[in-house]
């Protein structure tokens, strides 16, 4: 790594050690040679994601006592304490005079949330109870089954998502660095010292974006409650799935017009209770996998073996952009437009950013059928029940979109013959007459009427098909994305073999 030589004297090992990165000044000025901290994580047993379960119905006794993340008491907090009480007055208003189990999940959620850090431990503990015990009129507890776990990301990786901001600011900012050198910058003067793409790329770490499709998996149903904290983030899975949404209008903005669902998704039920944390556990394990290569700057090298911020910055952006996107497609049950829309851009950067493919070719129902297949054989048996619904019934779709090609059938033909503007005549089989639709679907978010040798194709693929889209077809993304997480390696030596050909110029 190259920093400004005006920086050599700095204490810049200090500033490594907290990113879990070895570092050694190279023989250069103001070179650096880093690596990751392997060894120390594999004698610690430190994972950069992690989940610890706390309590459970196979637990003997419940484990609070685990729950130590990092302090986020502020002496100016952005809620105050009288505001906190004044929500949880008006949810319990809401409990007593709706049946609704949402006000439940949010007191909890918002209750732990707010809490601070001495009474975390205690809050959490006593919203598992509340949760466990509560029923409603048939006094039946609803979620028997609950369970409470922590997942924490370790330090470590914010401090590394900042690194290329750093080294972005110091170029865009020449005189920054003389300003450092010569003692006249002051962080108080600062408005913001390393703050290029801070509202972007990382947030995602504060914000669980990087949880949002597995709590979202099930949608429009849910089956976890999660409060989180800075980085770090209690989950309550509820031990069954439960309706996410009301048949009725919650809000008065849902009665603007929009594109309704016409079809219902079945309930996901596994055979056990422990297959939800199995799930939360698998994904965790996957997460740390991922955010190990994309955290690591030696990933984001170029032949020479320099680090390559730009190109790294990119590949943060990209991770936040599919994880929030796979969410939004498949959270958008009320407005399937906006949904199907969210699955064509998460489509478009898991093809050409971590697959290295195109989203059409990802939307041809064989390759979607192996990408399942490979998932059936890999992830263990109870966590599937909880992940592979949803990506099972995106492949379907995928299939029953091929009942949408009118003409075909009314000709009884096993193609999809498009005839083109020369009179010739091109024989698509079902499989690429699917993955070409979709393609023209996409298109046509961006409009049509360009160079017509490149709207061609999709707009005569577009007149075969009657226009129906399962709303299933809105998990394609997570079922890319689960592949994604499935094959960590894969995805490292993509980016690894991107950053040796990047052009610096």
């Amino acid at each position: 790594m190259r920093l400004p030589t005006e920086l050599v004297g700095s204490n810049m090992t200090e500033l490594f050690d907290e990113m879990g990165l070895r570092s050694a000044a190279g023989p250069s000025p103001g070179e650096w040679t880093l690596r990751e901290n392997v060894s120390t994580r594999k004698w610690s047993g430190r994972r950069l994601a992690e989940a610890r379960e706390l309590a459970a119905p196979w637990l003997r006794e419940a484990k609070f006592d685990l729950l130590r993340p990092p302090p986020q008491d502020l002496n100016e907090p952005a809620v105050t304490s009288d505001e906190v009480l004044e929500e949880l007055s008006e949810i319990s208003r809401r409990l007593q005079a709706l049946h609704n189990i949402a006000p439940l999940l949010y007191r909890s959620q918002i209750t732990v949330v707010t809490a601070t850090d001495a009474e975390l431990e205690t809050v959490a503990a006593q919203q598992y109870q509340l949760l466990k015990n509560a029923t409603f009129s048939d006094s039946q507890p609803i979620f028997p089954n609950l369970t409470a776990t922590w997942v924490s990301i370790d330090h470590c990786v914010y401090a590394r998502y900042r690194l290329p901001a750093i080294l972005l600011r110091f170029e865009q900012d020449p005189d920054l660095v003389r300003r450092i050198s010569n003692g006249t910058a002051r962080a108080g003067s600062e408005e913001q010292f390393f703050a290029s793409n801070q509202a972007i790329a990382g947030v995602g770490l504060l914000n669980d974006t990087y949880l949002g499709p597995l709590l979202a998996c099930a949608a429009p149903d849910i089956w976890a409650v999660h409060a989180q904290r800075l980085g770090n983030t209690v989950i309550y899975t509820l031990g069954r799935s439960i309706s996410g949404v009301d048949r009725m209008p919650a809000e008065p903005l849902q009665l603007l017009p929009r594109q309704a669902p016409v079809e219902f998704r079945d309930r996901v039920e596994p055979t056990e209770p422990r297959a939800w944390a199995d799930a939360l556990s698998w994904w965790t394990t996957k997460l740390d996998q991922m955010l190990a290569y994309l955290s690591d700057p030696a990933t984001f090298k170029d032949l020479d073996g320099y680090y390559l911020p730009y190109h790294h910055q990119n590949w943060m952006l990209n991770a936040e952009e599919f994880f929030n996107r796979t969410s939004s497609a498949a959270m958008a049950w009320r407005d399937t437009y906006s949904g199907q829309i969210s699955t064509y851009t998460a489509l478009d950067i898991v093809a050409e950013g971590f697959l290295g493919s195109d989203m059409s070719a990802l939307c041809n129902p064989k390759r979607a059928s192996k990408a399942l297949e490979a998932l059936q054989n890999s992830i263990p048996s109870l966590a599937q029940q909880v992940l592979l619904p949803r990506a099972r019934g995106a492949v379907e779709a995928l299939h029953k979109i091929a009942d949408g090609f009118f003409i075909q059938k009314s000709q009884r033909s096993d193609t999809v013959d498009i005839v083109h503007e020369d009179g010739k005549i091109e024989h698509l089989n079902i499989g690429s007459a699917v993955s070409a639709l979709m393609r023209g679907r996409r298109n046509a978010t961006h409009g049509f009427g360009g160079k017509r040798d490149k709207a061609a194709r999709a707009a005569r693929i577009l007149a075969h098909h009657d226009g129906t889209l399962p709303t299933n077809l809105q998990f394609l993304p997570y079922l890319y994305l689960l592949e994604v997480l499935n094959e960590p390696e894969k995805s490292r030596r993509r980016i690894v073999a991107q950053s040796q050909n990047f052009d610096r110029n």
